[in-house]
């Protein structure tokens, strides 16, 4: 059973944001009540902008004094270049990190729950 590292925000996260922006707007533009019964070519819209909007803000604990280190950092935005996710941490070594490097800096974004580990 391989593990794929994904960055939160391709998941669960990103259903929500979809849903929060489509409800944002369904009163104005006079769609049926509800995300689950919008059409699903309307929901696929949604979730391309949150997609989008997900990608571009970065989770505080990246940047914050008391945040993670810069090697998870740099891992973080690595794998945002993967939105698939990757098998192995150590396809992500290298920019000046070890493939033991990488592996804690995964380590450490797991923990921190920035990253998750899905099955494949």
């Amino acid at each position: 059973m391989a593990l794929d590292l994904v960055p939160l925000g391709t998941g669960d996260r990103l259903e929500a944001a979809a849903r929060a922006g489509f409800e944002a707007v369904a009163p104005w533009y006079d769609f049926p009540t509800g995300f689950d019964r919008a059409p699903e070519p309307v929901k696929d819209a949604y979730r391309a902008i949150a997609r989008a909007v997900l990608r571009i803000g970065l989770p505080a604990e990246l940047a914050s004094t008391a945040g993670v280190s810069y090697a998870s950092v740099g891992v973080y935005l690595a794998l945002l270049a993967c939105p698939d996710g990757v098998a192995d941490p150590a396809q992500l070594a290298g920019r000046g990190l070890t493939a033991a490097q990488t592996a804690d800096a995964v380590d450490e974004l797991v923990a921190r729950g920035l990253v998750e580990r899905r099955q494949a």
